[in-house]
């Protein structure tokens, strides 16, 4: 996942939560929780994105080696 991409998906995240915070559906409190949540949900989104691309690139280059 890009920077750009979690950027833009972070930003949509704390949209709905400032509209849902104005309308009165969660408290200040609460919005700044789920926004914390949120950041290391796409982080930790991010990390295993990274880690399975690894994963099938080091599987390819195995496999390019062995001559399967």
């Amino acid at each position: 996942m890009s920077d750009t991409t979690r950027a833009a998906i972070y930003a949509v995240f704390v949209a709905v939560l400032a509209l849902l915070s104005g309308q009165g559906w969660v408290t200040a409190e609460e919005s700044e929780a789920y926004t914390a949540a949120g950041a290391q949900t796409l982080a930790a989104a991010a990390f295993l994105m990274a880690a399975v691309k690894t994963w099938k690139q080091r599987a390819a280059k195995k496999d390019t080696n062995s001559g399967t």
